[in-house]
This record gives structure tokens, sequence and C-alpha cells, in this order.
């Protein structure tokens, strides 16, 4: 059979849920093709529920087994360095109106605790616990979510209940979520791929307890996520590697006063921002924990420097466990950007950030004027 009209039999049936067995019915040389460029893997992830919503998750899924037991699918281009992950799990409509749960709105997990954690974790309202779920901070509280994005995937909820400085609030959310992390990492130890995820808007008063979006934590297996794997392999081009190259990256932004040094961190305001608006990259060569401090004052300035605009947020770090050399010199690295939507529509370039590239709408050296002065 000519290797087209196998493609077209196959696309004619075919779903992603079932990559592998489809590559497999590929012809020989379609495979070493596709084995050349792509790498997937399969994991397996757990939802775990408390039986008040079994009726839910039954109507919603068809079964209970599919949430209990989820396949995680990574699919991974090696010479772009792009992967996803897939759960055919997403792939389940809604076939019923009413108060059927929506499983992808997040928000539903925290809507039950947000006032007290003691309260959820006793009566099991939403999940029961998985060995390294439901940790609590003194303002947070972590669970873990009920459908996978990748193998580990938890839900931080925030909890506000006085007039605490905002970056206190922040910092036990960080410091909980990497508890989370180190937690299902020693569950785990093949799982040592952590990415800390926030977009949200700044609560305008936090004594006005003001809702915040859930912080997503994640901890994969088989290859680092494509974009911080796309800065290493990029970093590791540079004329002395990659450790090298971030130093050097820093250097260059301090010496036009774009950044600065505290301890162990190395903060700047990005010359080439990963979206139209403003981004504040910090460094450290240490563990990730060591950034909390120096993010927190970041976090705080920018909210009062942006108000009540949407912000996006990560984290990241080297892989946590025994991994090949080329991570070496790779710093623990958090980003947050203020995209500048408003003026990306006024003037007519919305999406160039997406399927091009990001438009500089903010003076940087104002901003990090504002970062070094405080």
């Amino acid at each position: 059979m000519k290797g087209g009209i196998l493609i077209a039999m196959i696309n004619s049936y075919s779903s992603i849920g079932e990559i592998q067995s489809l590559v497999r019915s590929l012809e020989p040389k379609s495979r070493k093709m596709f084995d050349d460029i792509y790498d997937v893997k399969v994991y397996s992830g757990a939802g775990n529920f408390s039986p008040d919503i079994s009726s839910s998750i039954k109507s919603e899924f068809g079964s209970l087994e599919a949430v209990r037991s989820q396949r995680i699918i990574k699919i991974s281009n090696k010479v772009m360095s792009h992967s996803v992950t897939y759960n055919p799990i997403f792939d389940v409509r809604i076939e019923k109106g009413g108060d059927v749960l929506n499983p992808v709105d997040t928000n539903f997990h925290s809507n039950d605790f947000v006032d007290d954690p003691s309260t959820h974790m006793a009566a099991g309202s939403i999940t029961d616990p998985d060995p390294f779920d439901q940790i609590t901070g003194e303002h947070s509280v972590v669970t873990g979510a009920l459908v996978k994005a990748d193998v580990f995937h938890g839900l931080l909820a925030p909890i506000m209940r006085d007039a605490s400085p905002f970056s206190d609030y922040v910092k036990d959310y960080l410091r909980t979520a990497w508890r989370w992390i180190r937690a299902a990492h020693a569950y785990d130890e093949a799982a040592v791929y952590p990415l800390v995820v926030w977009n949200a808007k700044f609560p305008h008063l936090v004594d006005a307890g003001q809702h915040l979006e859930q912080m997503q934590l994640f901890l994969g297996k088989g290859n680092h996520y494509s974009a911080i794997e796309k800065d290493r392999q990029g970093a590791s081009l540079y004329k002395d590697g990659v450790q090298k190259y971030f130093g050097d990256l820093f250097l260059i932004h301090e010496a036009l006063g774009l950044g600065y040094s505290k301890r162990e961190t190395q903060t700047f305001v990005n010359l080439t921002p990963s979206f139209s608006g403003s981004e504040v990259v910090i460094l450290s060569n240490g563990n990730p924990e060591a950034m909390i401090e120096e993010t927190c004052r970041v976090f705080d300035i920018c909210r009062d420097n942006f108000t009540s605009e949407p912000f996006g947020f990560s984290m990241t770090s080297p892989p946590l466990g025994a991994v090949a050399d080329q991570w070496s010199g790779f710093p623990s690295m958090a980003r947050f950007t203020v995209p500048d939507e408003s003026v990306a529509l006024r003037f007519g370039f919305n999406g160039i950030d997406i399927y091009g590239q990001p438009v500089i709408t903010r003076d940087p050296f104002v901003l990090a004027r504002r970062l070094s002065s405080n």
C-alpha cells in the first residue's frame, strides 16, 4: 500500500490519543521520519474524588474509572524543542445541561474551601488526598487537579483573610507551591521537571477579599516543558555555554541600567519580552526557593504600578533529580509579565506576539528604575 493511501486511511479514524499505535502502523520510511523528529511517551495520572461528587463525575465522563485512571500523552519535537501534553479526557463533551460539574473550570476547586482549608480537608468535599496532596500554607492550600494536564498537576487556591501586604500572600503561595513540588518528586523520583504558572489580575485591595485565580503547579517526566527546553538549547549554542550565556545576559542588562543583583538573585527588565508589554526576569544559581523574597518584592512594585491589570507569572528550575549534563549551569528562573493588550488593540498589532514576535509597548528603563529604587 502506498504511503499516501495509508495516511488517508489513518486520518479517517485517527485520534491523537492513539498516536503510538498510529505511528506503529506507518510504513517503515514514514515511521523512521517520525522517530527522527518526534518522541512520544505515555504516563498515568490519577484523578481522586470523594463519593459526594461521584454522580457528577459519572454524568460528565461516562464512568468513574475514566477520571481515576488518566493517560497523559507527551509528544516532543526533538528538533525544534516543542512539546505538548494531551489527556484524552479533554475530549469528553458535556451532553446534559443543569448542574453538571465542569472539570476544566478550576475555580470550582477553590469555592468550597476559600474560607478555611481545614474545613475542606476534614470534609473531603472535592478530592481524596494523593500521598502528597492537600499541602496547606498560612494563606493557601494545594489539592490535585481533577483532570490532569500532566502527570502531576496541582492547584493552589489563595485564601485571603486579612489586610496583610500582598507580598506576604505571594510568599506563602510560592513556598507552599514548592513544598508540593518537592513532595511530589519524593513520591515519584522520575518526575523532575517543575513549573509554576499563575495568570490572574492584581487585587486592588487585599482586605477587600477579592478573588485571585488559582496557581497551577506541574511536575513532569521525560523532558522539560518546551519553552524552558528551548531556552536551554538556545543558551547551549552561546560561545561559552549555558552558564556563561545567562551570566552575560544579566551583565548586559545591568550595564544598561536595566538590572541589579541582590544576595542570591539577579533581576532585570527584559529587552526582549515574551509578550507585548513588560517582562521582569529573576535568576538564581541556587534552588528556586532562594528567589522567593525578591519575587515578592517585584510583585509588590508591579502591583503598585499596574493596579488591576492582568499578569502572567512562571517559575521553574533545572531538573530536580540526576539528569544528563546538558542542564549544568541552567539557573532557576522566574518570569513576571504584564501584557499590554489595550495598546496592541488600539494600534492594530494584536496577535503578533503569538504568531510573530512581541512588540515593546512600555519603556523597560522606566520599570527598571522603579524596581531598583525600592
